[in-house]
């Protein structure tokens, strides 16, 4: 492609690897990113990143004692098993190996963009939660994450209100692992599309907290 393109070299980075890049950087507190609490990050602790967009994506960064700079490392994280902690999830779990038709569901199966549409179908038909907009399975399978998104946080529907809670719990679990893996004294941040369309919603919940 460096050929085709008649560049001397080419390099590929993971779009998590260039996140880190970018919060290494002289970011703005209220302009490139917001605080969710007053704690003050260990200017040499590791740094975690997730962040659900169309995928769940993770990283971290690391900074020894001899460097002047962070090292930025990519993670497949979100591969890894989705855990259900209670019986909510667990139906959710088999909701979502019976749609995939799978035996192994991961965290990103369960938790990211694509995600959100179906926790408003398993709220819907498992949970038999009812829209006021949303009557039909043809409309609920044609919604978007766009659309929940939109109609939960204007509160218009009450099934997207409950998606969009039930994603941030199970969002919330798997930054709180993140956190618990590394242990990140230099903060957590979130990144990811569904991220910064939740940013208040998040900002304001105490369930993503609690987890």
């Amino acid at each position: 492609m460096a050929k085709e393109l008649n560049l001397k070299s080419m390099t590929f980075l993971n779009d998590f690897v260039t996140n880190g890049y970018g919060i290494t950087s002289n970011m703005i507190e209220g302009v490139d990113y917001e605080k969710m609490n007053e704690n003050q990050p260990n200017p040499n602790g590791p740094i975690a990143m997730i962040g659900a967009g169309t995928g769940l994506g993770y990283g971290y960064l690391i900074r020894t004692l001899n460097t002047k700079y962070y090292y930025v490392f990519p993670s497949e994280g979100g591969h890894q098993d989705f855990a259900p902690q209670n019986e909510k999830e667990w139906k959710y779990s088999s909701f979502l190996k019976n749609y995939y038709k799978i035996d192994h569901l991961s965290v990103e199966r369960a938790c990211a963009g694509p995600a959100i549409p179906l926790i408003f179908l398993f709220l819907a038909e498992v949970e038999k939660m009812e829209s006021q907009i949303f009557l039909t399975r043809e409309e609920m399978e044609k919604l978007t994450p766009e659309d929940v998104i939109k109609y939960g946080l204007n509160k218009q529907c009450r099934v997207c209100e409950a998606t969009l809670e039930f994603f941030v719990e199970i969002y919330g679990a798997a930054a709180g692992n993140m956190s618990l893996l590394l242990l990140p004294t230099g903060g957590i941040f979130l990144l990811g599309g569904v991220s910064v369309a939740l940013a208040e919603y998040i900002m304001q919940s105490t369930t993503f907290r609690v987890k």
